[in-house]
């Protein structure tokens, strides 16, 4: 059995193709606020939600994100996300699964950040 849990370990992290940063929130008031960063080059799946998830959450389509990962990360509601490419989420939902019979994972909700561009 445990030959098949580090196979399925192996293949797992084999998906994990995308690094996060992330950062998490240590003081804040009105606007200002204060980040820690708390992860580097953190291996994970970054993938787009579904139309039909976004319709029954309420989350838009094409700015939110799943963010898959191993068990044991540090990553919570609210901390800041940056991906490989530079671009900004926020955490907003969590929950825990499987992949296949015993590789234990955790998926992110993400909301991409607004980028503010020289015309705003």
């Amino acid at each position: 059995m445990e030959t098949v849990s580090r196979l399925m370990a192996s293949l797992i992290s084999g998906i994990f193709y995308n690094t996060i940063t992330t950062s998490r929130l240590t003081a804040g008031v009105g606007i200002q606020k204060t980040w820690q960063q708390n992860l580097t080059n953190q291996p994970c799946l970054i993938q787009p939600i579904t139309p039909e998830f976004a319709a029954k959450t309420g989350m838009v389509f094409d700015r939110s994100y799943y963010c898959q990962v191993d068990i044991g990360v540090d990553i919570q509601i609210a901390d800041r996300v940056v991906d490989q490419d530079g671009k900004s989420y926020n955490v907003t939902g969590s929950r825990k699964g499987n992949f296949g019979i015993t590789t234990q994972h955790i998926t992110f909700l993400l909301n991409e950040e607004s980028q503010a561009t020289p015309d705003q």
